[in-house]
């Protein structure tokens, strides 16, 4: 490929979804800081991991990915609460004091960074609003500006804040289930009184089948056995990309030697 064909083929693949990859757009965005794809490869490679081989049946493949969910689980539900009683000495300053064990530490970090630069006078001329619309935090430019003594906790995102996240299940969820179960079948008892007989007949047609309906069964895949390796005494076809030499003239002749002896 010449100069030419990798500009054509750079202005006519990639030109075109520039304000898909390219900071210049990108940076107008809210990504909380992911510019790349690794997370997702990382957590890809982590469920691998698990599973370790790929002709599992349902149940072990359901099993072997739960199991990565709940240590996971577990592992944000420890460091949300450590990071709500564990903060840094250096965050407990009174321009932080609304912040303080209601932001998680990654985002004080970025905060106190940006603090930093407008203590010292490190702030630009021109705020070009990237750290402000890609974090969703308060940037250097608004806290060197601020009036106040402190920075208000609604400046920063929910997707920072773990004061309001919990992962804690409870049964209030189910309870509103079941009251408004109870409610629509109020309603339905009620709407059921005043229709005509054809109607009250076909609602009961489709009451009786909800109930009655079957779930659909779901069966294990028939599992091939595993033929295994294939016997060394049987000699192999070297396929056509195989780069193995032929045979010189005197191997040749060594090897006729050797089978007359």
């Amino acid at each position: 490929m010449d100069k030419k064909d990798a500009i054509d083929y750079i202005e006519n693949s990639w030109i075109p979804y520039n304000e898909r990859f390219v900071s210049a757009w990108t940076e107008k965005y809210a990504h909380f800081g992911n510019r790349a794809s690794s997370r997702a490869e990382g957590e890809h490679a982590k469920l691998k991991g698990y599973l370790l081989v790929s002709n599992g049946d349902f149940r072990q493949v359901r099993d072997n990915i739960s199991l990565p969910i709940d240590n996971e689980y577990q592992e944000i539900k420890t460091m949300l609460e450590t990071e709500r009683i564990r903060v840094p000495l250096k965050y407990r300053i009174p321009f932080f004091k609304n912040l303080v064990g209601r932001v998680s530490t990654f985002a004080m970090n970025k905060l106190y960074e940006q603090y930093e630069m407008a203590k010292f006078g490190k702030v630009k001329d021109i705020c070009t609003m990237h750290f402000r619309s890609t974090m969703k935090l308060p940037c250097a430019h608004m806290m060197h500006g601020w009036k106040e003594n402190a920075l208000h906790l609604d400046l920063v995102d929910a997707q920072w804040r773990i004061d309001i996240r919990s992962l804690e299940t409870s049964s209030t969820n189910t309870i509103d289930s079941v009251n408004e179960i109870e409610d629509l079948t109020d309603k339905l008892r009620d709407k059921y009184q005043h229709m005509p007989s054809f109607k009250r007949d076909e609602i009961k047609q489709k009451i009786s089948f909800m109930l009655n309906e079957v779930e659909p069964i779901l069966s294990e895949p028939n599992v091939q056995p595993h033929r295994g390796r294939r016997p060394s005494t049987i000699k192999r076809k070297e396929p056509l990309s195989s780069t193995r030499r032929d045979p010189s003239q005197f191997e040749m002749v060594e090897a006729s030697l050797v089978e007359t002896f």
